[in-house]
């Protein structure tokens, strides 16, 4: 469902005519992307293969 903000939201700042409101939104967008890729750290079924994967040499 969080996908939908990403879908939905963002487009709506592309129409948006105010410089300085455009630049408020893009911080505000960039800071709720860095939130979101944070809090899915360890998350999922499959994170620990690929965790290993990738801490494994060759």
């Amino acid at each position: 469902m969080i996908y939908y903000i990403f879908i939905v939201i963002f487009p709506f700042f592309s129409f948006v005519k105010n410089k300085n409101i455009k630049i408020y939104a893009l911080m505000l967008s960039f800071l709720f992307l860095v939130s979101f890729c944070s809090l899915r750290w360890q998350t999922g079924t499959d994170w620990l293969p690929y965790y290993d994967d990738f801490m494994s040499p060759g």
